[in-house]
């Protein structure tokens, strides 16, 4: 065992145990932000220091083991003063928007500075600026809101078994991140929500949506976005009827995430809810310029009642999308659908014509060659009778066929592009079967033309036009 004094209290506890939890085993606080029991203890905040008698500068509790005879003091003036500064460092980097942040009462950062008394930052300056990333079907990230406790990183790693994020960059740069700064939706991310458990702040939080009415429209609502696993908060005026159905839906779907509120909260709750779906059967809009409170973050909100819930707003960063809206949205989409329809259409028309075209060549060589063929057989039988009867030499057989074979060539040349010119033409099955015909070619009639598609005959009736 080994003996100290902490804050005057003689203690003895195990040897290789840290002054932090040998203060934790008998009763006395040390205040913390990075640290979590046997899964983040790297003293990353220096929240935790404590001054050592007999040593100088402070000592980080959390990683400092206890020794034979330490006296510690945990709450002296210069502890105190020097946590206050790096509240204040902290704070410094950190988006202050706690009225409106969803972590707002629950955050272990804005307890430590109301019981430090840190009410003004004195490191005022430049302060990283990184976009929300809400890509993800269920977790928010906001990097302004992190303090880089890496808490998050350790549960996602020792305790998840997954690693999906990590300390990334350096210096000023430095944020929790994934691989080449994916978004979470992009990585080997289970949603299983330990990180915004283990976060201080609201640098991680749950997507919530606000679903206000309890009929056919809502419950369609709520059961797409338990399906997203998004927290779920469901108001009606008859919360009878809003109870119903979070209880009919949590049956189907046991991680349904759904919290049903009074009606009379809708104020608050558009304010705290950047999500807000409405489909009630109000004869008049539930939803006014007057209950709207301006925030820096942007919010969608659906308007699915006829009439409508939500008056007209005026606020840049609320989004409103009314059922009229959405039927605009959706004649655009077809519109444009039907015009990249036409384009597709005249794209595989061309192939179509040009396979045709080869197809159609496929008709004529065999064609030519037969008629070439035949003068050839033609030419040499009569040679050889020739011979036979002796007015024509032996001796000149192979230059009378030479002869003959280069006048045939003369003669069918012109015959031979003028077919090819009229292949792909609506005359050209005309003149290649009546070739065929003459010529005594025995095979079934191949006729390519009557087989062209649509995109053919109608170039060919605008042509005409």
């Amino acid at each position: 065992m080994v003996n100290l004094v902490i804050d005057g209290k003689e203690i003895s506890v195990k040897e290789g145990t840290t002054i932090l939890q040998a203060a934790l085993q008998n009763g006395i606080d040390i205040p913390t932000l990075c640290f979590l029991k046997e899964i983040n203890e790297v003293g990353d905040c220096r929240m935790c220091i404590v001054e050592v008698e007999g040593r100088k500068g402070f000592a980080t509790s959390c990683i400092q083991k206890v020794e034979e005879g330490m006296v510690v003091k945990t709450h002296s003036h210069a502890v105190v003063e020097a946590r206050k500064i790096i509240l204040d460092l902290i704070l410094s980097n950190h988006h202050r928007d706690c009225l409106t942040c969803s972590r707002n009462g629950n955050c272990e950062l804005q307890e430590l500075a109301a019981k430090f008394n840190v009410q003004v930052v004195e490191f005022e300056g430049e302060r990283t600026k990184h976009k929300v990333d809400d890509k993800s079907p269920s977790i928010v990230r906001d990097f302004n809101k992190c303090i880089l406790c890496r808490r998050c990183v350790a549960t996602c790693k020792y305790v998840q078994k997954i690693g999906a994020i990590d300390c990334i960059n350096r210096g000023f740069d430095s944020c929790i991140s994934t691989t080449y700064d994916h978004s979470l939706n992009d990585v080997d991310c289970t949603f299983f929500f330990l990180c915004i458990e283990s976060c201080p702040t609201g640098a991680l939080k749950e997507k919530e949506a606000l679903v206000i009415g309890a009929g056919e429209m809502s419950s369609l609502c709520v059961k797409h976005l338990v399906n997203q696993q998004a927290k779920i908060v469901l108001i009606n005026r008859d919360i009878k009827n809003a109870e119903n159905l979070a209880s009919e839906i949590s049956k189907n779907h046991s991680g349904a995430q759904i919290r049903v509120e009074s009606f009379g909260e809708l104020g608050a709750l558009i304010n705290q809810i950047p999500l807000v779906f409405t489909a009630t059967g109000a004869p008049h809009t539930i939803i006014t310029q007057d209950m709207v409170e301006s925030q820096k973050e942007k919010r969608y909100w659906f308007d699915l009642a006829v009439p409508r819930d939500i008056d007209k707003i005026c606020d840049e960063n609320i989004c409103v999308f009314a059922v009229d809206d959405l039927q605009d949205i959706v004649n655009k989409n077809l519109a444009l659908r039907e015009e990249q329809a036409k384009i597709a259409y005249g794209i595989v028309g061309r192939h179509t014509q040009d396979f045709f075209a080869w197809l159609q060549t496929l008709n004529v060589e065999p064609l030519i060659k037969m008629i070439r063929q035949q003068a050839k057989e033609a030419s040499l039988k009569e040679i050889q009778k020739g011979i036979t009867k002796g007015y024509l030499p032996q001796e000149y057989e192979k230059n009378i066929e030479k002869t003959l074979h280069n006048a045939f060539n003369s003669f069918l040349h012109n015959l031979t592009i003028n077919l090819k010119s009229i292949a792909n033409t609506p005359k050209g099955d005309g003149v290649v079967e009546s070739l065929r015909f003459l010529f005594e070619q025995n095979t079934e009639p191949f006729m390519v033309e009557k087989y062209k598609c649509e995109y053919s005959d109608d170039k060919i009736i605008a042509l005409k036009e």
